[in-house]
């Protein structure tokens, strides 16, 4: 009977979502065109679509799954296997006989996105509320249509965190504030363990996906439509407003 149990959860443990396989599904009947620019959008970091065809609706359907189902498809679509996939419960009469790896490279075009400079505004400032800032990068979108910061940290505090409140000032290049961006960035944060978000633009581009949390390290907007702030943007600092801890205190 014990057994017999175990053999249950492992079937359960192995099931696959139903949003998993209404993902996979409509990636598979794209056309191969289209198939191929949602494996490119994958290698290309995953950003949210800004329109509402066939391949923005995938797009959607595939940012909108759980992060462990996310996750393996974008593995799989930036041309890391299926093994992801795998452990998520799928089967390869469900995955489909394409291969992301076999999708013809683009031709290259000027990168969209130009780095901006992101530094504490004082200095020893990449240490703040007990949180110290291990790495962090800016980046917008050279029409003005988005904005992207991302940052790893570290609790120092004696007790686990659950909650990390980034604030990002945006500034013109004569110093003029222009904007605050702002990201609460919630889990469990142990004392003195990395929480690694991507360290710069070229990784969160590059295709390397990794652990799911490190696209929720990010502050990621897309306006759709330029904004002045983020076309005069010439560099950003940022500041943690606020920590919460498990046992309900806070810094």
């Amino acid at each position: 009977m014990k057994r017999l149990g175990v053999l249950l959860l492992a079937v359960i443990l192995m099931a696959q979502s139903s949003a998993l396989l209404s993902a996979l599904s409509s990636i598979g009947n794209l056309s191969q065109y289209n198939f191929n620019v949602v494996v490119q959008w994958a290698r290309d970091g995953a950003p949210r679509p800004n329109s509402y065809d066939t391949v923005a609706q995938t797009e959607r359907q595939i940012l909108h799954l759980d992060r462990g189902d996310r996750v393996a498809v974008l593995y799989w679509l930036a041309g890391a296997g299926r093994g992801e996939l795998y452990k998520r419960g799928a089967s390869d009469s469900q995955i489909g006989n394409r291969n992301p790896s076999a999708a013809p490279a683009p031709t290259p075009t000027p990168n969209p996105w130009r780095e901006i400079p992101i530094a504490s505004s004082v200095l020893g400032g990449d240490t703040q509320r007990d949180i110290k800032i291990t790495s962090a990068f800016a980046a917008v979108k050279k029409d003005g249509s988005a904005f992207i910061a991302c940052f790893s940290f570290r609790n120092l505090a004696g007790k686990p965190a659950k909650e990390v409140d980034f604030a990002v000032p945006l500034y013109s290049p004569d110093a003029r504030p222009i904007g605050t961006l702002n990201l609460a960035r919630t889990g469990t944060f142990s004392p003195n363990i990395d929480i690694n978000g991507y360290d710069t633009l070229s990784s969160w581009q590059g295709g390397s996906f990794g652990p799911s949390s490190r696209i929720d390290n990010c502050i990621n907007k897309n306006y759709g439509t330029p904004q002045l702030p983020l076309l005069e943007l010439k560099y950003a600092s940022y500041a943690i407003n606020k920590v919460v801890y498990d046992d309900g205190s806070s810094i």
